[in-house]
C-alpha cells in the first residue's frame, strides 16, 4: 500500500505544496516581506503592521460575505503593491532608462486609479444618489489629476 502511494506521488505532474521548490518560494516571499518591513523607517513599518492588523480584522468580520472579503483582500494587496512600486520608482537614479521610468509611472497610475475607483464604488453604494455623484466626480478628478501629474506635466527646473 505504501509503495502504491509512492508510485502515485511519482506520477503526478504537479509538485506538492511541501516540495523543496515551493518551500524555497515561500521562504523567498517571506524574506521579501521582512525586508520590506525592516528596511523602512519605524513609522512606515508601524503603518504597514497597523494596516495588516486591520485587514486581518476586516477579513475576519467579512468571512461570510465573499464580495466584502474579496474587496478587503484586493485593496490590501493593491496597497502593498502600490507601496512597493512607489519605493522602486523613488530609487530610480538618473542613469536608469526612461522606458523603465515610464513603465513604473504607468503602473503606479493604473494601480492608484483602480484603488480610488474601488473605494469610491464601495462608498458611493452607501450614499444617497447626489452624494454618490459627488464621490464619482471627485474620483474622476483625482484620476485625471494623477494622469496629468504623471504623464503630461513637464518640470522645467
Amino acid at each position: 500500500m505504501e509503495q502504491d502511494d509512492q508510485e502515485v506521488n511519482k506520477n503526478t505532474s504537479s509538485p506538492s505544496l511541501s516540495s523543496p521548490k515551493n518551500t524555497r518560494r515561500r521562504n523567498k516571499l517571506y524574506e521579501r516581506f521582512c525586508k520590506l518591513m525592516l528596511s523602512t523607517d519605524p513609522l512606515q513599518a508601524f503603518a504597514m503592521l497597523f494596516l495588516t492588523f486591520n485587514v486581518a480584522a476586516a477579513a475576519y468580520r467579512s468571512r461570510g460575505d465573499a464580495a466584502a472579503l474579496c474587496f478587503v483582500l484586493t485593496s490590501y494587496f493593491g496597497l502593498l503593491l502600490l507601496s512597493g512600486l512607489l519605493r522602486r520608482f523613488d530609487r530610480l537614479g538618473p542613469g536608469d532608462s526612461a522606458e523603465e521610468r515610464a513603465r513604473l509611472r504607468a503602473a503606479v497610475w493604473l494601480l492608484s486609479t483602480g484603488l480610488v475607483l474601488g473605494f469610491s464604488w464601495r462608498v458611493a453604494a452607501l450614499m444617497p444618489r447626489a452624494v454618490a455623484l459627488v464621490i464619482w466626480l471627485m474620483s474622476a478628478s483625482v484620476a485625471g489629476a494623477g494622469f496629468y501629474a504623471l504623464f503630461l506635466f513637464k518640470d522645467h527646473n
